[in-house]
């Protein structure tokens, strides 16, 4: 195992996406290949919207986002995690 990718959250008809993977393997397209695999699904079925979050601070989390053809959100929001506040900033793919 390497990583994963799954649901964080489903409301209405919208769906929020998490993912992570081990840093050995960064950088080598394995979750933006995993993203764009996933994220076809559930907009052809149910689901009008995919949303992903990342920590503002993870650029390479932003690029995934970005080369999977999600658009950047206006929201933000604060998040602990391990002690520390990060702002996580959100992108969105809708149904075509």
């Amino acid at each position: 195992l390497i990583g994963f990718l799954n649901d964080t959250g489903i409301e209405d008809k919208n769906i929020e996406l998490g993912y992570v993977i081990d840093p050995a393997f960064h950088n080598q397209g394995y979750m933006t290949e995993a993203l764009k695999a996933v994220i076809v699904h559930p907009l052809q079925q149910e689901f009008e919207q995919i949303i992903t979050g990342a920590f503002a601070r993870n650029p390479a989390s932003v690029r995934v986002m970005e080369k999977c053809g999600m658009v950047k959100q206006d929201y933000t929001d604060e998040i602990e995690y391990r002690g520390n506040v990060h702002i996580c900033v959100y992108y969105r793919k809708i149904q075509e």
